[in-house]
């Protein structure tokens, strides 16, 4: 192989890898007495990491599936999946990027998953609790690197097996992860109040 190849191949390797690294992040979890829980991977809150996680909507389902393994070894219904509740939490996951906020209400425009459902075809009887997780990765991991939405989920629904009151509320019956970036939500829905109102994770 010549000089002039070698860089060749190189220019369209890392064009390809910034086509790929076109996103941005996920989340960590506050009191659950609104129906929103997030989780942060990056316990000493360091900045958004180089690392993206793709989660076209194969996946998603897929994610769904992990969810229901959990929820069933503790005795409760699995979730239909949503593709409504999939669009939502992929656009909850982008404003956080968009904005540069890591909470369950954008700090700017004051909007959250509950004024946002309406425009993405759920009704006012229809509520939807969020979850949301950051991937930040730490130590000798801290490179660019991807991952998948359904490698992601799975950790995170083992993770959060025995405490997220979200992933184990048994009045849901559906819902999906989305990410854009390191960011992923996991939005489920219910029609018991769980997810009213928009809040922030002190609260």
């Amino acid at each position: 192989m010549t000089k002039q190849q070698a860089i060749a191949i190189g220019i369209l390797g890392f064009v390809v890898y910034i086509s790929y690294v076109n996103n941005k992040d996920i989340s960590r979890p506050p009191s659950l007495g609104n129906g929103n829980q997030s989780i942060a991977v990056d316990k000493n809150n360091a900045p958004d990491a180089n690392v993206v996680i793709f989660s076209p909507e194969e996946d998603s389902k897929k994610a769904i599936n992990d969810i229901n393994e959990v929820r069933k070894r503790s005795g409760l219904t699995p979730l239909n999946y949503s593709t409504k509740a999939y669009q939502l939490a992929t656009a909850r996951a982008k404003d956080m990027n968009q904005y540069n906020y890591f909470d369950f209400t954008n700090p700017q425009t004051k909007t959250c998953t509950d004024n946002m459902k309406l425009g993405f075809g759920f009704t006012s009887e229809e509520f939807l609790a969020e979850s949301n997780i950051r991937y930040v990765p730490v130590g000798a991991n801290i490179g660019a690197s991807t991952k998948n939405v359904s490698e992601v989920s799975r950790e995170w629904a083992e993770q959060m097996a025995s405490s997220d009151q979200n992933f184990l509320f048994p009045n849901h019956v559906a819902g999906a992860v989305g990410c854009d970036g390191n960011k992923c939500v996991f939005l489920a829905l219910n029609y018991s109040g769980y997810g009213k109102g928009c809040r922030v994770k002190r609260q």
